[in-house]
């Protein structure tokens, strides 16, 4: 929940959840925290109606430093902020199972 989270991590959540609303009117797109954290990787530079520029991705990348951590939304929670080596095992795990996600789809 946001009112649990730092002024750091609520800078990073709020801006997630920003991009978020330009991207697609939503204020958290499902697989936000992967999608956004693949365009801090340079893995992605498009993203529903934006493009992640290099300004945004420096600027997702400084608010993560300056947390150190990444905001993921857990169901039944809200936005949560996760360490910075927890969330990279998650995305890790996430980018495993991408494959198997389009084949279910």
């Amino acid at each position: 929940m946001a009112e649990l989270l730092t002024p750091e991590q609520c800078a990073l959540a709020k801006y997630m959840s920003e991009l978020s609303e330009e991207a697609y009117c939503a204020g958290w797109m499902a697989d936000l925290e992967y999608n956004l954290w693949e365009a801090v990787l340079g893995l992605r530079r498009a993203y529903g109606r934006t493009t992640i520029s290099h300004a945004k991705k420096e600027r997702l990348r400084a608010l993560c430093d300056a947390c150190a951590g990444w905001i993921v939304f857990e169901n039944g929670v809200g936005e949560t902020w996760l360490p910075l080596d927890a969330w990279e095992q998650r995305f890790s795990e996430w980018q495993q199972d991408k494959p198997s996600q389009a084949s279910r789809g």
